[in-house]
């Protein structure tokens, strides 16, 4: 997760083979919903930049379709959901410290 909050915040193009899920059933059922790179991606609107690995039907994407993914990134769009999100952050810990303070 980390590599992704890095490379959002310095609007620098990056593929996620996401491999974070919970297995059910000896892995025979696996879920990402649990996955933190999955969420924040998602909020960013950027989904596309990822794939799930835990899945038994996982099949890679071609390294073509990867190369043009990282080509095509929006990094504006990263710019301003780091901005974004920075400023959301801020406010609440803002207003954390005013409710221990007050």
């Amino acid at each position: 997760m980390h590599p992704i909050i890095v490379s959002l915040h310095n609007a620098v193009p990056f593929f996620s083979f996401d491999n974070y899920g919970l297995k059910h059933f000896n892995g025979i059922f696996a879920s990402d919903k649990s996955s933190k790179i999955r969420h924040i991606l998602a909020l960013a609107g950027l989904s596309g930049q990822r794939v799930s690995c835990v899945s038994r039907r996982f099949k890679a994407p071609a390294p073509e379709d990867v190369y043009a993914r990282l080509r095509a990134t929006d990094q504006s769009k990263e710019r301003i959901f780091a901005e974004e999100y920075l400023r959301r952050y801020n406010a609440m810990m803002a207003a954390a410290t005013d409710a221990i303070m007050a």
